[in-house]
């Protein structure tokens, strides 16, 4: 197209389009144009690396733990008593021939399940000075609880501040053994309105799962527990009122289940399987280990309500097994030995011997 053209006006312009539309589709301009293309190469084009997104990173099942639930995941009853021969706990020698001082009476260590799985998890100060110490070690876990022993008195409310503080941590594996609990046990429901009846129940039941989807869509697997049968607390810890029917528990067990079949990131604990087992003394598979609670070694506290300290070690080793479902390719870092989780946390009180602040699971106003 010349100047010519473009002088001579939009008649004169359309008729050298056309001339030039009839070149373009003759024969020969088509040749020449499949010649060209083949004997030039295709130019990849460069991308810059500025704009190029980086590869999806693997995200480590146990980086971030959170543990939610009530008064067993809070440890209510679980304390640890140091022995006076132990040696983070003797006294300082005494000089020569100086009054020998009554030993120190070291008060007992109160225990959760988070403090447990934070010990399972932590590895021990080696011998050797050049290898990392437990606080350069890599791929350790953190583990953080937003548990409450308060959880009873004031179900909706607390439930759901814990998944609010569950999710502000971003984690990569949420632990839920009894945060359904006082969704199905108790006279007090989400509302704060009087619970009886086992549709009641059920339906309070829902609003617990409804939390707990908050998690889910989220994106953060979890494994929960189901509805154990507490009929031997009676008396001893629970009220009657506070107890649903056998039918009630059996319905709610079959609620959760199929919650979790419809929800892929979600595993079950069968708690009212273990809490069976650890009344009635049987031996109990747990985490790849058989448990047996015996006079000497009891896996449930005398109110047969909350797990014992070894009891919890049980039950720690069975939610990290049970989440393994999640990530069976890497092995859990995690050692769930009592003795050994003990002397841990006996040597980390010794370490830090200042008075222990509030604990984050138990907020003064739920």
């Amino acid at each position: 197209m010349n100047h010519h053209a473009l002088r001579a006006g939009p008649h004169a312009l359309s008729r050298t389009a056309a001339r030039f539309a009839r070149i373009v589709a003759s024969p020969v301009a088509l040749a020449f144009a499949l010649a060209f293309a083949t004997a030039v190469p295709a130019q990849t084009p460069v991308a810059d690396p500025s704009t190029q997104s980086s590869p999806p990173q693997t995200r480590n099942l146990y980086e971030r733990i959170v543990v939610i639930g009530a008064s067993a995941s809070d440890g209510f009853g679980v304390f640890i008593h140091p022995t006076e021969s132990s040696e983070a706990t003797k006294p300082p020698m005494q000089p020569e021939g100086a009054a020998s001082a009554k030993p120190r009476r070291v008060p007992p260590v109160s225990v959760s399940l988070a403090m447990i799985l934070r010990h399972a998890g932590a590895r021990s100060t080696p011998a050797a000075t050049d290898l990392p110490t437990p606080d350069t070690a890599p791929n350790l876990p953190t583990i953080r609880h937003f548990t409450s022993g308060f959880f009873f008195a004031n179900p909706g409310p607390v439930a759901r501040s814990e998944v609010d503080r569950a999710m502000d941590a971003q984690p990569t594996l949420v632990l839920a053994l009894d945060y359904l609990f006082w969704f199905a046990y108790g006279t007090v429901n989400a509302e704060g309105a009087p619970m009886h009846g086992g549709a009641q129940r059920l339906e309070n039941l829902e609003r617990g799962l409804q939390q707990l989807q908050r998690i889910i869509d989220a994106g953060a697997p979890i494994v929960l527990g189901d509805i154990p049968d507490m009929r031997e607390s009676i008396g001893r810890m629970l009220s009657k009122a506070q107890v649903p029917d056998v039918e009630t528990i059996t319905t709610a067990n079959e609620r959760i289940r199929a919650w979790i079949r419809d929800h892929p990131s979600a595993r079950l604990l069968p708690l009212s399987e273990v809490q069976a087992g650890l009344r009635e003394r049987r031996p109990v598979r747990l985490g790849g280990r058989e448990w047996t609670s015996t006079d000497e070694v009891p896996l449930l506290q005398n109110d047969q309500l909350h797990p014992t300290f070894v009891g919890t070690v049980a039950i720690a080793s069975a939610l990290i097994d049970t989440a393994r479902a999640f990530d069976s390719d890497d092995p859990a870092p995690f050692r769930f030995d009592p003795d050994e989780i003990r002397g841990k946390i006996l040597e980390a009180k010794a370490a830090r011997p200042q008075p222990q602040p509030v604990k984050e699971s138990s907020p003064s106003a739920p």
